[in-house]
């Protein structure tokens, strides 16, 4: 990793709340100006949704690195493990407090049945607790995260995944790396679908 001259303090602080993609980027820019900065977590590590995208797409080794090469930058401390409930009252320790909190909640479809399906946060935070070995799987959506939950549910040996998009296959935001590993994990594309209603018997999904 290069090593790069740290800039001379400004005499000045941020606080930055959520160190995500977004937090760390903004605390590289401010370290290098001469900020001191502080980011504030309420997850137990750094790194935000990346530390949800699959190993094999992304090793954490590289998640470490780029915080460990951040904190060479200048004056960058990390506060863990806690959710700040008042950005405004970082303000009496600090000049500026930028936020970078990420989307905690996850975009509803508002249809029948949703409440059976599974949220892409909670399968990813805890995708080894899911028994998908022979099992038929459905995602819905058509970006990198639908991408993510499709490979891995192949990868815990669902014997099928078909991954339902609402506009034509050639529109979805992935790249050419993104498309071709669907491909290769046997992922079974549906476009131009936009699900009305999840169905179910019982407690049991039995179809869209």
């Amino acid at each position: 990793m290069p090593e790069f001259k740290r800039t001379e303090p400004n005499g000045k602080s941020v606080a930055i709340i959520g160190a995500g993609p977004a937090g760390l980027g903004a605390a590289s820019v401010l370290a290098q100006h001469g900020y001191k900065v502080t980011l504030h977590e309420q997850q137990k590590r750094p790194g935000g949704a990346m530390n949800l995208i699959p190993d094999f797409r992304l090793n954490k080794k590289v998640v470490r690195a780029d915080v460990g090469f951040l904190k060479r930058l200048g004056e960058v401390e990390f506060n863990h493990g806690k959710a700040v409930t008042s950005p405004e009252a970082l303000l009496a320790k600090h000049d500026a407090v930028v936020v970078c909190a990420g989307v905690s909640e996850p975009i509803k479809l508002n249809i029948p049945g949703e409440d059976l399906a599974l949220p892409w946060q909670a399968f990813l935070e805890n995708q080894k607790q899911f028994k998908l070995k022979g099992r038929k799987v459905a995602v819905l959506g058509g970006g990198a995260v639908a991408a993510d939950c499709a490979t891995t549910a192949k990868r815990l040996g669902a014997a099928s995944v078909e991954l339902v998009y609402r506009r034509r296959q050639q529109d979805m935001p992935l790249t050419q790396y993104e498309r071709d590993m669907l491909l290769e994990h046997g992922v079974e594309i549906t476009s131009c679908s936009k699900p009305l209603a999840i169905v179910r018997h019982g407690k049991r999904v039995t179809g869209l």
